[in-house]
């Protein structure tokens, strides 16, 4: 076998990432595939890429929470005849409000506003998972982490420690 020289753009290219503490492997039924951000290539945005599987339980989804900087969701089914189908369903919360999700999407969740928790309720056939990406435009980390501790998200998990302080939404 030949190697090929380093070219000048081979350290955009990410083909596996560490771990993700929030769902390391075997953590949810599916696959986290990707998080790229600017602690692994210098100006990237962040993203993260999962397929989900099967559904998760309650015990296994995160509180409620906000961040510091926008960020855009996408739930996209992966049956390439019915695109615009998800082939589940997903449960989203923004606030008090409870969104129903079983078609292709993407959500727009603006700066500060509390979303999640976020969970695949049923998924029709494992082996056309959901395809979850989530991405924030710019290089901004969560250097502020809020999270919601009112009564009826008490069944959901508590945040992990992150890169900076946990404030609470309420």
């Amino acid at each position: 076998m030949t190697l090929m020289a380093a070219r000048e753009f081979d350290k955009y290219f990410v083909y596996e990432s560490p771990a993700n503490p929030f769902h390391p492997p075997g953590s949810f039924p599916g696959t986290e595939m990707f998080v790229m951000n600017s602690h692994m290539v210098s100006g990237a945005p962040r993203l993260m890429c999962a397929w989900f599987a099967g559904p998760w339980t309650v015990e296994e989804t995160y509180k409620p929470h906000a961040h510091n900087h926008d960020e855009v969701l996408m739930f996209i089914g992966s049956d390439y005849e019915k695109p615009r189908e998800l082939g589940g369903e997903v449960e989203f919360w923004f606030k008090d409000e409870l969104y129903s999700i079983t078609r292709s999407c993407s959500i727009y969740v603006p700066k500060g506003v509390q979303h999640a928790p976020m969970r695949p309720t049923r998924v029709d056939d494992p082996g056309k998972p959901i395809l979850f990406v989530g991405f924030v435009p710019s290089e901004a980390q969560d250097d502020l982490n809020y999270y919601s501790r009112a009564p009826q998200w008490s069944r959901y998990k508590d945040p992990l420690p992150m890169e900076g302080p946990v404030l609470w939404l309420d």
